[in-house]
């Protein structure tokens, strides 16, 4: 095959590729770094065995091709990090940062880091380095180290833990303690290996924050060096949906060359030495009555108000209108309506919506489901499981409390009751992929490598036969066509998991 390089694109060549990389990526690429795009064509090329920058463009373009589009994406990122990278910032994280996070999470116990834009890893493992010499009772805690990238071969480089001395550069670690030597290059050790968790996740096309991809309620968001890349209006709403995924009080880090976008004036501003640090601080909202949740009812039962569904005699004028019939296995129009109020910024109206309807059906399990999802998705864990038992005393079978009853068990550092309790929605449900997916990833953390591929092969094999643009039940607005995406590459990731396992085993 003849080499594909800058100096063979036609202008329409490079107009359309900077075209299908903005629009898949938010990725701008000026007119210096034309060399790369034609590097990125001509190694994509080689990989994808198509016969020119015609054949490549078109076959980008198609919906299962997206894959392949972000592999070719990837090659235009630059990943360059090493441990520790921007020392005054990870000073600052020291000093300051994450010992006021975890005070604050003292009592609490559980802490949560996303690693956006992680590259090959070096920088979620700093994190994970960090923390563990400074929280001596580390076992004690439920510390989550989410570490998401765009770039597979990236991620499979962070799952392997191998790093040459060029990763250390600048570095004093302590190769005895988080690290052994393999000939000529260091092994992360397990025991930092196994705090950190790592994800394909695209930050202008996948949802975040969501329970689907465990990016809410954040105490601390890196997201270093990336949104160089992106255009002005990308780059700001991927900056609004990292300060939605973060908690109040939560902090973000973006790199020293990222230029500060207009949502970057919600966040109270931190000048420390040589690092200029943001949290999100929301102003107090007036007082109001606190909903909540009741237990199942166990004493007398008590006259039931039901919607009354029946079209009222034409004489009459109801006091309000009667709500449609819905599909069963659907929430109601007013259960959704509440839903849409929690995403507009008004939980506690939202919360209040849905105790009134649950206390108006007890027979119907979406109400208090919603309201648990709501408290899930806002850390409020003990109230999201007070919700999420009303629902499922409602309704035993209801695979989306099960599924949703595990999400707050593992948040709550419970993982085997958390995989048993999605086992049981998968159990109830063949075809609630969303819970399939979730379990895969369970398992991954449990060590159970094995079981955790043969789940997303469930996954894979599902959603195979879907239209790839119908929605996934309770994906937040994942479509079937990116779940498979997803679920391909976590599945390679999972493999390079257990090889790099297997290849730690043979070291030793």
């Amino acid at each position: 095959m003849s080499a594909v390089g800058a100096e063979i694109l036609s202008p329409t060549d490079v107009g359309r590729f900077r075209e299908l990389v903005r629009d898949a990526s938010g990725m701008e690429l000026p007119e210096f770094r034309r060399a790369e795009l034609g590097r990125a064509i001509r190694r994509t090329l080689e990989r994808t065995g198509l016969p020119g920058p015609a054949a490549l463009y078109q076959h980008l373009r198609q919906p299962e091709s997206r894959v392949d589009l972000e592999a070719f994406v990837a090659e235009l990122t630059i990943g360059e990090t090493y441990f520790f990278r921007h020392r005054a910032q990870f000073a600052a994280l020291e000093q300051t940062i994450l010992p006021e996070i975890i005070q604050r999470r003292a009592q609490e116990r559980r802490l949560r880091v996303w690693s956006a834009a992680c590259a090959s890893g070096e920088e979620p493992y700093s994190l994970a380095m960090l923390l563990d010499r400074m929280i001596p009772d580390r076992g004690g805690w439920n510390i989550t180290i989410l570490a998401t990238d765009i770039n597979r071969r990236s991620l499979e480089k962070a799952h392997r833990g191998l790093y040459g001395q060029w990763s250390f550069r600048h570095q004093d670690l302590e190769p005895g303690r988080h690290f052994a030597r393999v000939k000529d290059r260091f092994r992360v050790s397990p025991e930092i290996r196994e705090m950190v968790t790592f994800s394909y996740l695209n930050l202008v096309e996948d949802a975040y924050p969501s329970l689907v991809t465990d990016t809410q309620s954040m105490d601390l968001v890196l997201c270093r060096n990336v949104l160089i890349y992106f255009g002005p209006d990308a780059a700001d709403r991927v900056v609004g949906r990292l300060y939605d995924s973060l908690s109040d009080g939560g902090w973000f880090v973006p790199g020293p060359a990222d230029t500060p976008t207009p949502t970057f004036g919600k966040f109270e501003v931190h000048s420390l030495p040589r690092a200029i640090l943001y949290r999100k601080v929301k102003p107090p909202a007036p007082p109001q009555p606190a909903v909540a949740p009741r237990p199942p009812e166990r004493a007398e039962p008590r006259p039931v108000l039901r919607v009354v569904r029946e079209r009222p005699p034409a004489e009459e004028t109801p006091a309000a209108p009667a709500e449609a019939p819905r599909a069963p296995g659907e929430p109601s129009p007013a259960e959704l309506e509440a839903l849409a109020l929690w995403r507009s910024d008004r939980s506690s109206e939202a919360l209040g919506r849905l105790a009134m309807l649950a206390d108006a059906d007890p027979a119907d399990p979406w109400a208090p489901y919603l309201a648990a999802k709501i408290c899930a998705n806002e850390r409020r864990l003990d109230e999201a499981g007070s919700w999420v038992a009303r629902a499922l005393a409602a309704d035993a079978l209801f695979a989306p409390g099960h599924y949703l009853h595990g999400l707050i068990l593992g948040e709550g550092g419970e993982l085997r009751a958390a995989t048993d309790a999605v086992r049981r929605s998968v159990y109830l449900d063949a075809h609630f992929v969303l819970a399939e997916f979730a379990l895969a990833g369970m398992f991954a953390r449990l060590g159970e490598v094995d079981r955790a591929v043969k789940s997303m092969d469930n996954v894979i094999e599902a959603v195979s036969s879907w239209d790839r643009d119908e929605q996934v039940p309770e994906g937040d607005g994942l479509t079937a066509g990116r779940l498979l995406e997803l679920a391909t590459v976590q599945r390679e990731l999972f493999l390079a998991e257990r090889a790099a396992d297997e290849q730690g085993a043979d070291d030793v």
